[in-house]
């Protein structure tokens, strides 16, 4: 990611931060008056991470989720990377297409990465890293269900 890309990623999380209080904290979840329809979940890729908040409309998927939420147990969450920040997950420039959101019992080895990876390596998804948009975080946790 450019610096100048970088910078501007930062001041719109700032701005957007500062207009509806929502800060950097899942705890602080505020969504907007047109909330899309399905469940969000706040999810942990790796132990030392920040949040990464899911928009899942798939109805197996809301039932996966649900039931391993608060647990310790772990899970793959997958899905298609969409290269922009949304509102409902303001730690990460980046958000996977709802519609796309599953928890397979197995991946492929390539689309295997954390959060902090995936965005470290942004302007490369769909090119030499991760084909097809695809990213499977491995060992993630299902933190709470998140309702707007």
């Amino acid at each position: 990611m450019s610096v100048f890309r970088q910078l501007a990623v930062t001041t719109l999380f700032a701005l957007l931060a500062a207009c509806n209080g929502a800060g950097t904290s899942a705890s602080a979840f505020v969504p907007p008056p047109s909330a899309a329809p399905g469940v969000y979940f706040e999810v942990r890729t790796a132990p030392s991470e920040a949040p990464f908040i899911v928009l899942v409309t798939d109805p197996e998927t809301i039932g996966k989720g649900r039931a391993l939420a608060g647990t310790s147990n772990t899970t793959v969450v997958s899905g298609v990377v969409v290269a922009a920040p949304v509102w409902y997950n303001p730690n990460w420039a980046f958000y996977l297409r709802p519609d796309s959101v599953r928890m397979p019992e197995v991946t492929v080895e390539v689309c295997q990465a954390t959060a902090t990876y995936v965005q470290q390596h942004l302007s490369d998804v769909g090119k030499s890293f991760l084909p097809d948009s695809q990213w499977c975080a491995v060992g993630t946790q299902i933190i709470r269900e998140i309702s707007p």
